[in-house]
């Protein structure tokens, strides 16, 4: 037996799983004899090698994020990780029947991620056929490919503006672009999270919310919705 062949035979893939993932796949795919760890990962939920990052995207994420404009910012992103990103669009199908989206919107977003990143979006039915997606991709990319991940938990080094604008990505309806000019303005996450809590929402005669009051009132982008949601999580 040739011993190259041999030796690939013996390798056992491994993948690095963002820790907020579903724990249903971890299982199975552990099951399945695949390494998994858990990590937080900077940029998309799994890493199959130092070349390849997968994000897992469910029909409600997805329209949400084609909604507000994140989805374009995200694969932004996953180029800025890993030079072969892949995306998942878990549950396809029901897009069309539980999200209430146009089907012209979301085959418009998805045209332009394709066209204009030339990024592969592969769908899955549920969560079981997006597991058996990584088996064989990480089967694919470490073992006939020799291509193996790498022992960290962050696809690509981040600077500490950026990692500090990531963690304002966890605020509602907070992308990349809002969390830079947050972290521009108040140089800090513990700041910006004081600055919701000192600002107001002001009101109409009739009720109405009509603006903000405080820190975040010349913040372009952010007005009542956001103070109002975001509020609720320092309850």
């Amino acid at each position: 037996m040739d011993a190259n062949n041999d030796a690939s035979s013996q390798r056992v893939p491994r993948i690095l799983m963002d820790y907020r993932e579903p724990a249903e796949i971890k299982s199975w795919l552990e099951k399945e004899g695949i390494v998994v760890e858990q990590c937080r990962l900077d940029v998309g939920d799994y890493s199959v090698s130092d070349n390849v990052i997968v994000e897992r995207k469910s029909s409600t994420d997805l329209t949400s994020s084609i909604a507000d404009n994140r989805l374009f910012e995200q694969v932004a992103r996953l180029y800025e990780g890993a030079s072969n990103p892949i995306m998942i669009l878990e549950n396809f199908t029901s897009i069309f029947q539980n999200t209430g989206m146009n089907p012209a919107s979301i085959f418009g977003a998805l045209v332009y991620v394709a066209w204009r990143y030339s990024l592969p979006m592969i769908p899955t039915r549920d969560w079981q056929d997006t597991a058996l997606v990584l088996k064989r991709l990480a089967i694919r990319v470490q073992v006939k490919d020799e291509d193996p991940v790498l022992a960290r938990g962050v696809p690509k080094l981040m600077s500490l503006d950026e990692r500090k604008a990531f963690l304002l990505e966890g605020l509602i309806g907070v992308g990349p672009k809002t969390a830079t000019k947050l972290i521009d303005e108040f140089k800090n996450p513990m700041l910006v999270f004081k600055a919701i809590q000192d600002s107001t929402i002001l009101y109409t005669k009739t009720g109405n919310p009509k603006g903000i009051d405080g820190p975040l009132a010349e913040i372009k982008g952010i007005g009542p919705k956001f103070l109002l949601e975001n509020k609720k999580l320092f309850e």
